[in-house]
């Protein structure tokens, strides 16, 4: 690319920096895959003055949490400004990474290729428009090595400090940031003489880092409510054990193969024409070379894992639907997806060939020299990447935007030293850097287009309709930033576990089974490919029923698929009993429900979206000669709205009593469900057959009763 030539990278960088912002659009006030917590945490330092963690984030991330507060005290408190945030962060990230390439590679294309390789990388283009963790992690990464690369190249001891200040900086947003200090405790011992002064100055770094970690940690314990928030190192270590030596193989080549996938553009533009090489060594190569592609293909079986990049497209879509596999649009075919393991694998392959350390090179590392520093920062990228490999490998938890700061130093590690790229390499190389950044730019414009079309529809929802966010599964960024409930089991017919309390209104990306299609919004797209649409579902079963859909009726004739249900002339709404359909007796039809010692309530079902001035009215026949057992309405657990009827009885026939219960819902009732059910509290037996419940909405406020 010849701009890279002609224009500093840094002014090249901002430019597309700029040109990406504009394209893709960061503005909108919606939280984005796990960056709700994040967020919520910078609010409370801001509102309330308070660190609080919660209960999702397992790592430090406080330092995160301060450089969003800083950028919320200028320029206001919102998700978008979190999101710029993340954005500068992104930028600084990319300038450190070319810096550290720059002490590597002597072209400075080749540098700037890297580094526009890592900036358009979709994993770390699609996590720079979020309030995520870990382009903020990455950053602090890569200026910490940087400065004290620098350091190792000529002592400074402003470096020295800078180095030391971002090392404790990236531990406190991510525990494996005591990496970095580590790694240079390592190479500092190496390079300097063994005196008691210079180890303790190349152990400093290292030692403040793990004591403000070891400090935080303690402060968790003490001064918070909740210290299991953040894990520790003993909590890796832990579960080491719980699993076994096959997942370690599929995971270890998982994370192998992200590798080779992502560095593609670098690893094509750096192929040599020209052959060079003896025949035994090529022979030895290609034996290498096949028992690589037998063992990577053995252990390929689950990549691509996903959640950033998924199919045809950036950030997930979590939804009711989504989340199971359904209707995930735009999707290519299954064996498309599966088939980037293919062309996954021979880029891993490659990799390894371009590995460029041998045991004289190593060997090299140890001795004084004018060249020590340049092959001992090569080293310490070299630890980096085996430690962090290793780390992933045995991480109880793993999604492809872990490997972001192995991606980046890996690209490190395999930059020539003076090697230029050749001309037919590097259009190869550049062309298909151009397809990643046109499919990060239009992925995560799509990604953000989606969720603000989501988040548009729901709050119409919400604001113009009236629905509480605790009626509806918005997704899980939805129900998690406005904490509508708590968590539910994983069932894939049941509520989302995504901390859903009713579910009665679904966001979906297509039609899910026993709900019904109330709206429809298209998503802004910017090329066919990405055609997308958002449902509005509202569930017809056990959800909310429409004033226009009153009375419903229930003669305890018909049971449902499940026997403890009867149905109604509603299909959305059912009449819990316990098996207690009798043929002894029956006001109409075969059957009533007999409540009799054990089986003392009846006909329950619940009423939604209840609102003040609702004129609820019950009507039940009943068969009981004591008269001691009635209808009863209730707010849905029964502490704060209660009515028992047993004696307003309207009809009389045949030794049938028909009740009524008329209660108007008052102002401000604190609950928006109730329950209705019949209730005999005493031994003696009673049928109830018949129930209708009709709901009027209020004509006018002024029939609100308090």
């Amino acid at each position: 690319m010849a701009l890279i030539k002609r224009i500093s990278f840094p002014a090249l960088l901002a430019l597309l920096w700029m040109i990406s912002i504009v394209m893709v659009n960061p503005i909108g006030e919606f939280p984005l895959n796990d960056d709700w917590a994040f967020a919520r945490a910078v609010y409370n330092l801001i509102e309330k003055g308070e660190l609080i963690l919660g209960d999702w984030p397992a790592i430090t991330l406080v330092a995160q949490l301060y450089w969003g507060a800083l950028f919320c005290k200028i320029f206001g408190l919102s998700l978008t400004v979190l999101r710029i945030s993340t954005l500068v962060s992104s930028f600084i990230g990319v300038i450190a990474f070319y810096g550290i390439a720059r002490q590597i590679t002597q072209n400075k294309e080749v540098a700037g290729l890297a580094g526009l390789i890592l900036f358009f990388n979709p994993l770390y283009f699609s996590l720079s428009f979020t309030f995520m963790n870990n382009v903020h992690f990455l950053c602090a990464c890569l200026l910490a090595f940087w400065f004290l690369s620098k350091n190792i190249e000529r002592p400074n001891l402003l470096h020295w400090i800078l180095g030391t200040l971002f090392c404790i900086i990236t531990t406190l947003i991510r525990q494996s940031g005591l990496l970095i200090p580590f790694v240079f405790m390592i190479l500092g011992w190496i390079q300097t003489k063994r005196t008691l002064g210079n180890i303790l100055k190349q152990t400093i770094p290292f030692l403040a880092t793990l004591a403000a970690y070891l400090l935080y940690m303690r402060w968790l314990e003490v001064g918070t409510s909740n210290p299991q928030a953040v894990r520790g190192v003993g909590d890796l270590i832990a579960g080491i054990f719980d699993n076994s030596l096959s997942y370690y193989f599929y995971r270890s080549v998982s994370v192998l193969l992200y590798v080779g996938f992502f560095l593609l553009p670098f690893l094509l533009a750096s192929i040599k024409p020209s052959i060079s090489g003896t025949r035994r060594s090529w022979l030895i190569k290609g034996v290498i070379g096949a028992g690589l592609l037998v063992v990577l293909y053995l252990g390929s079986v689950f990549f691509p894992i996903g959640n950033i990049f998924y199919n045809f497209g950036l950030g997930p879509k979590l939804l009711k639907d989504t989340y199971w596999g359904d209707n995930i649009t735009p999707q290519l075919p299954e064996a498309i997806w599966k088939g980037l393991r293919y062309p996954a694998i021979l880029a891993t392959v490659l990799y390894v060939f371009k590995f460029p350390w041998n045991i004289r090179s190593l060997k090299a590392s140890f001795y004084p020299g004018p060249a020590q520093a340049h092959r001992l920062i090569r080293l310490g990228i070299l630890m980096v990447v085996l430690i962090y490999v290793g780390f992933l490998s045995i991480s109880p938890y793993f999604f492809d935007r872990y490997t972001l700061p192995l991606l980046a130093f890996a690209l490190l590690l395999i930059l020539p030293v003076t090697t230029k790229l050749s001309a037919t390499s590097k259009k190869i190389g550049y062309g298909v850097l151009a397809v990643y950044a046109v499919f990060s730019l239009i992925g995560t414009h799509h990604y953000l287009s989606w969720n603000r079309t989501r988040w548009d529809a729901l709050t119409q929802l919400m604001e113009e309709k009236g629905i509480a966010p605790t009626h509806i599964d918005g997704g899980f960024e939805f129900n998690a930033w406005l904490e509508t409930g708590p968590f539910n089991k994983e069932d894939k017919h049941g509520k989302s576990w995504w901390f859903v309390m009713e579910d009665d209104y679904v966001a979906s990306s297509g039609r899910i089974k026993d709900f019904e299609v109330r709206e429809t919004h298209p998503v802004p797209a910017v090329w066919p490919f990405h055609r997308d649409t958002l449902f509005i579902l509202w569930h017809m079963v056990d959800g909310m029923t429409v004033y226009e859909n009153y009375p419903i009726t229930c003669g305890a004739e018909t049971v449902s698929p499940d026997p403890y249900y009867f149905t109604s002339n509603l299909p959305q709404i059912k009449f819990h009993h316990e098996l207690a359909q009798s043929e002894e007796k029956a006001h109409s039809g075969q059957y009533s429900m007999a409540l009799t010692e054990g089986k003392e309530y009846g006909f329950s079902t619940v009423l939604k979206d209840i609102r003040a001035g609702d004129q609820i009215t019950v009507r039940v026949w009943r068969w009981d000669g004591t008269r001691s057992s009635g209808l009863v309405i209730s707010n849905y657990e029964g502490e704060n709205y209660y009515i028992f009827e047993k004696t307003n009885v309207i009809q009389e026939k045949d030794g049938w009593q028909q009740l009524e219960l008329k209660v108007q819902i008052p102002t401000e009732p604190g609950f928006d469900k109730v329950g209705i059910y019949v209730w005999n509290p005493v031994k003696v037996d009673a049928w109830f057959d018949d129930i209708e419940i009709d709901r009027k909405a209020a004509q006018d406020k002024k029939e609100v009763v308090e």
